[in-house]
């Protein structure tokens, strides 16, 4: 499976810098992000994944998962503005509001 998702690293890295400046890239950029994060280059999958958000700043899948990025990478103070902003549009989500629990605890805990 390592094998596997090393070369999907790759391939993706491909297309990302051929289509890096066209419009509608900011899928790519979350996908190539999400692979960086699973391969542990945390540098690059914050880069794309902020790429891809800032693309599409009202896509709740982009902000989500760069959210998600800052919790698990223990930066809580980035991912809490994210997300608030979910819970601006969907305010009973519960994982949204589970996650922004996980986040304030974390934060008083620092």
């Amino acid at each position: 499976a390592k094998r596997l998702r090393v070369e999907e690293n790759r391939l993706l890295r491909k297309d990302v810098e051929r289509a890096a400046n066209l419009p509608g890239a900011h899928g790519l950029f979350y996908r190539y992000g999400l692979s960086c994060y699973l391969m542990g280059d945390h540098d690059s999958a914050e880069t794309y994944l902020k790429k891809a958000y800032e693309s599409e700043p009202t896509s709740e899948v982009y902000a989500l998962g760069l959210a998600a990025f800052y919790n698990e990478t223990n930066n809580y103070a980035a991912a809490l503005p994210l997300v608030n902003k979910l819970l601006q549009s969907n305010p009973d989500h519960p994982g949204f509001k589970s996650m922004r629990e996980e986040i304030l605890a974390a934060l008083s805990q620092e």
